[in-house]
């Protein structure tokens, strides 16, 4: 784990160690869990969690961020802070679907919080952009 800590913190200076350093625990639990040990979601596989989806996740974050200093009305805008319970669903719980108690226990372990997840997510789309509840992308 101390290695895909270190290629995520150089490739995401600006989360915090820590908060890469639990996102990575809890990709590396799911993965042992699902893939490794079998324990659930063996019928939808098979499953592959890795850094891939840790990136994903911190993309975004960094997106997330990066948008609400863009937007800031303050003339010295100060980093606010993505918290990852905001993109565990579209990251993990989508993926997974009929597991989501399992994922959603497994995350409230390791981060010691409930995730947010939108049960009915907000869609916008057009020729150059497209947004999904928080995260946008423009062409």
């Amino acid at each position: 784990m101390q290695s895909l800590n270190f290629i995520a913190t150089s490739l995401y200076p600006e989360i915090p160690k820590d908060q890469l350093s639990t996102m990575i625990e809890f990709n590396t639990l799911l993965h042992s869990q699902v893939v490794t040990k079998g324990l659930w979601g063996i019928q939808r596989g098979p499953w592959e969690f890795n850094l891939r989806d840790v990136f994903r996740w911190c993309d975004l974050l960094r997106n997330k961020q990066q948008r609400l200093l863009f937007h800031t009305t303050s003339s010295t805008p100060q980093p606010t802070l993505v918290d990852p319970k905001y993109f565990v669903d579209l990251v993990y719980l989508q993926k997974m679907r009929t597991v989501e108690e399992v994922v959603i226990a497994l995350y409230q372990t390791v981060f010691r919080e409930d995730p947010i997840f939108d049960l009915h997510p907000y869609y916008h789309i057009t020729p150059q952009y497209l947004q999904v509840s928080l995260d946008e992308y423009n062409s």
